[in-house]
């Protein structure tokens, strides 16, 4: 949504872009781009270890990044969103991802739960709001 000023200018705010966080792992994705990565962090941080070790992390993540893509077949801008906690997985991927890790998610994940009866659901609020009563009533 764009704002319009008097002088019919259009002026757009910080609101209007919707951004995500970069990660350089989702570009490195073939052993030449890694390498070529590597290689310009020896050039440009030189014995630097943490420079390097920085760089190898993310190289791990490249590598791993590129191994999920292989084996789960989702799209690696896709995965990459999902990885960073973005973008509005399925229940299907995370479910693929999970057992590429051989992890096991729960049968019922993804599929809506009954409800439980009403008098049964305490929120959180009311149950914060009666621990503050009792810390206040043992004083």
């Amino acid at each position: 949504m764009t704002n319009k000023h008097d002088d019919d200018d259009f002026v757009i705010t910080k609101e209007d872009i919707e951004t995500s966080p970069f990660d350089s792992a989702e570009y490195l994705d073939s052993p030449i781009a890694m390498q070529e990565y590597l290689n310009v962090t020896f050039e440009e941080e030189g014995n630097d270890l943490k420079a390097v070790g920085s760089s190898l992390g993310r190289l791990f993540r490249a590598w791993a990044l590129t191994k999920l893509v292989n084996e789960t077949k989702i799209k690696r801008s896709e995965l990459s969103q999902i990885l960073l906690g973005a973008g509005n997985p399925t229940p299907e991927a995370l479910t693929k991802i999970a057992e590429v890790l051989g992890l096991e998610v729960p049968d019922h994940f993804g599929k809506s739960l009954p409800l439980q009866p009403q008098e049964h659901v305490v929120s959180q609020t009311h149950y914060k709001h009666r621990q503050a009563e009792q810390l206040h009533a043992t004083r």
